[in-house]
């Protein structure tokens, strides 16, 4: 907000507020002014200015290929950061150990996401053998948020694998109470 408001001072630019992100355009007289300042400058600073922006652009562009790949899950909750965003692109593309450690980056800048860590948690319940760690995840999805049926349903899937079946059953139970169909409940009790 304070850079904004000073940008906004300056009138280099326009800002455009579209409440979660916004974008700038820099006035054409600013162009004109940061161009002929650049020309003053020595040829190192230059150089170093050019390989600041390039660094920038890059990042960029990685940011957009990625916005532009993520496709949304019916869980869009979940897929709220970069890191989270890019965890699923590696899952599409069958990358689980890239998708993992997106994950793991995911949890740490997100901690309070329950549907993140439902989403974890089914990662590694589907595509591993680490059911103790995704146990612990789909307990502290649930734990964030006790109306997330999906997690609650997580957790009863993970229970089951770890051949704890009266957990699973209770689990499931709960889900159904929670908006979970009897007949899917059933069938996964089956």
């Amino acid at each position: 907000t304070e850079f904004q408001d000073s940008l906004e001072e300056t009138h280099f630019a326009i800002l455009t507020d579209y409440g979660r992100t916004y974008t700038i355009e820099l006035v054409e007289l600013s162009k004109r002014f940061f161009l002929q300042q650049f020309s003053k400058l020595e040829n190192k600073e230059k150089e170093n200015i050019k390989n600041i922006a390039k660094t920038i652009d890059l990042y960029a562009e990685e940011r957009e290929r990625i916005d532009k790949e993520y496709k949304t899950d019916r869980i869009a909750e979940a897929f709220r950061s970069e890191y989270a965003k890019a965890a699923k692109i590696y899952v599409d593309k069958g990358d689980d150990d890239n998708a993992f450690d997106m994950y793991q980056l995911a949890i740490e800048d997100d901690p309070v996401n329950s549907a993140l860590h439902d989403r974890f948690s089914w990662f590694l319940l589907n595509k591993t053998d680490n059911y103790t760690y995704a146990r612990k995840l789909s307990e502290k999805a649930v734990e964030l948020d006790g109306n997330n049926c999906d997690a609650i349903v997580g957790l009863a899937l993970v229970n089951y694998r770890l051949g704890h079946l009266s957990e699973g059953d209770k689990y499931i139970d709960q889900a159904q109470s929670a908006g979970r169909s009897l007949s899917f409940c059933f069938l996964r009790k089956a």
